[in-house]
């Protein structure tokens, strides 16, 4: 599956929850999708997320990623 979150300062990125976010207090590196009404961890967004987080020094939320990952999808791949 793809992964093709919402651009920054749209509506629909606006409309997510800060829990779809990896940096929720900043509403960065979405990682979450709705599927069925509810709000649930995408595994391409959190590869993706994880991916950006990395690039950007952000050892904190790389950390957090990996234990979504192992939370939602088995133990991550390093």
């Amino acid at each position: 599956m793809s992964w093709n979150p919402p651009g920054q300062g749209t509506k629909k990125r606006e409309a997510m929850p800060a829990s779809a976010f990896l940096d929720s207090k900043n509403k960065k590196y979405p990682y979450k999708v709705k599927r069925n009404g509810k709000w649930v961890p995408s595994k391409a967004g959190l590869q993706a997320a994880k991916s950006r987080a990395a690039q950007q020094h952000k050892t904190a939320l790389v950390k957090k990623a990996d234990n979504i990952m192992a939370r939602n999808f088995g133990k991550s791949k390093k």
